[in-house]
């Protein structure tokens, strides 16, 4: 998992994630996406980007290290079978998600 493209301004923070791993063993296939996230200091968040519909993924941010609010889950996405790790048979899955993440 890389972050890059870190940008921060005084109202907010941005950084894309770029995820590829491979199985040794598995010849075809790679778990991967890629992501596209801004905080601003109002408390919203934005997240955008696409994955391969396999394995199981979630996003979430933290506030204060759980000492005042539990994680907020802002993409929840089940495996679709592990046949769309190849890229190949399954179409890759649009991700977004937007609200507040803090009060």
């Amino acid at each position: 998992m890389k972050f890059v493209d870190l940008k921060v301004s005084s109202t907010k923070a941005s950084f894309d994630i770029k995820h590829w791993a491979k199985n040794p063993y598995c010849i075809t296939g790679a778990i991967k996406y890629n992501l596209k996230v801004a905080l601003y200091r109002d408390g919203r968040f934005s997240v955008s980007g696409e994955r391969r519909k396999a394995p199981h993924h979630e996003a979430y941010l933290i506030h204060d290290y759980y000492v005042t609010n539990p994680p907020l889950f802002v993409i929840m996405k089940k495996n679709k079978g592990f046949h769309c790790l190849t890229g190949i048979l399954c179409r890759k899955e649009k991700l977004r998600a937007s609200g507040r993440w803090r009060p």
